[in-house]
């Protein structure tokens, strides 16, 4: 029965109605409720109020940024955002994450791993020969000094799970050759000593009764890491014969309450509602005997140091621990943000470190240890050379002054920026 023109009435105010909140309510949150949200995650850049000037008026380009400075603060954003991406992931499984995949049975990939572990990123035999190369110099060379350098390869998802891979990487066979394959196995053959975690964890996997990766999440378990850092103390005290901090777990809290970054990938495609999740494990860590022998530690690394460092461990176990994030950003124990970066007289610096590492996963080894090995390479084998390009620096006032402009855009010390240019010089001239 059709509704009569009473309640066809009610309808239409109703609709209007909702309309109306659905307008005026974000404007109310920004201006009035301002009731908390959650915060969104990843990489989420909010367009700035732009500064009015008549010229960007006239050519409209003020009047672009406003619209997007609005549309980035309008009231609930975050939560539309959400919902967003709520329906599109539930109605038509469509992430809107950058670089994000769904796999079968709901298990989440970034692309580059899944291209890493099938090869598809593969730098070349010649270019990861080079690099080897310089690397067992490094090595060779920091022995001779006392240091321990150790390359360490951190596991991958795409090597830990590829049964669960969309498609179409779900019917591809890995390539014969890939970036780790070339560097564990040529590194081996140069007598170069690392610690192979991703071949490890494929090992462990089937005899672990613990999650080492999780479903959700694109680095290593919390468990995986306690399994990984027992696993580099035995080294460490083999490489440089001292009595090192004990390291281990009392006992093993098992939840469904994710912490830490066992659910970092799915945090990052902001969902209103948090995905069915496995049991994790969680170990209660131990750090006995802290009065022994800590070595004074330099990583060169990506993200899968984080948890080390950002979890203490590193204070606990090493007496202190300095971290170049993707070799520019640098980090330190004590510190609480990030520290300034000074690789001036490279050669200098690592000699006062006890152990050297550098960590990268498998989707990052195209770029693996960004340029560290390579600046480490001609800063060992060409001191004294670097040292004089200096010095010529330094005495040409025309040559100095272009430095010292570069400095000052890079916001490093001219000290620095000269050592580098000077790099730069004995780089170009000793290939």
């Amino acid at each position: 029965m059709p509704p009569s023109g009473n309640n066809k009435n009610i309808i239409k105010k109703a609709m209007f109605l909702l309309i109306m909140a659905l307008l005026v309510l974000p404007a109310l949150q920004k201006e009035v409720f301002k009731i908390p949200e959650r915060s969104l995650k990843g990489a989420v850049v909010s367009s700035q109020k732009p500064v009015f000037k008549w010229k960007n008026w006239f050519s409209g380009e003020y009047q672009s940024k406003y619209d997007d400075y609005l549309e980035d603060h309008i009231g609930f954003r975050n939560f539309l955002v959400r919902l967003n991406n709520q329906m599109d992931y539930s109605m038509f499984n469509q992430i809107n994450a950058k670089g994000v995949l769904v796999g079968k049975e709901n298990y989440l990939y970034e692309t580059n791993y899944i291209k890493g572990y099938l090869g598809l990123d593969f730098l070349g035999e010649e270019a990861i020969k080079d690099k080897i190369k310089k690397i067992g110099t490094v090595q060779r060379w920091l022995e001779q000094q006392g240091v321990v350098l150790l390359p360490l390869f951190a596991p991958g998802k795409g090597n830990f799970y590829p049964e669960y891979f969309p498609a179409p990487y779900d019917t591809m066979s890995p390539s014969p050759i890939t970036n780790h394959s070339a560097y564990t196995s040529g590194l081996i053959r140069n007598s170069v000593g690392i610690l192979d975690y991703n071949t490890l964890f494929g090992l462990w996997k089937d005899t672990s009764s613990h999650i080492l990766y999780p479903r959700y999440g694109i680095h290593w378990s919390t468990y995986g890491v306690g399994l990984a850092l027992d696993t580099l103390m035995k080294r460490l005290e083999y490489e440089t014969g001292k009595d090192l901090v004990d390291f281990g777990w009392d006992e093993v809290v098992r939840t469904r309450d994710l912490r830490y970054d066992d659910y970092d990938v799915a945090e990052g495609m902001n969902l209103l509602l948090k995905l069915p999740c496995d049991e994790m494990s969680y170990p209660r860590f131990y750090y006995r005997g802290e009065e022994k022998y800590r070595p004074k530690v330099l990583v060169i690394g990506d993200s899968f140091f984080w948890q080390i460092l950002g979890q203490g461990h590193a204070q606990k176990l090493f007496g202190e621990c300095t971290f170049w994030y993707y070799n520019s950003q640098g980090f330190s124990t004590g510190a609480t943000g990030p520290v300034k970066m000074d690789k001036a007289y490279l050669a200098e610096k690592l000699r006062k470190y006890d152990v050297i590492m550098t960590l990268y996963t498998e989707a990052n080894l195209p770029k693996m240890a960004n340029d560290f090995y390579e600046n480490a390479y001609y800063a060992l084998k060409y001191e004294d050379k670097i040292q004089d390009v200096a010095d010529r620096i330094k005495g040409s006032p025309e040559w100095l002054a272009k430095v010292r402009e570069k400095a000052e855009a890079r916001d490093i010390p001219l000290e620095e920026m000269v050592w580098l240019d000077a790099l730069w010089v004995v780089q170009q001239n000793n290939d």
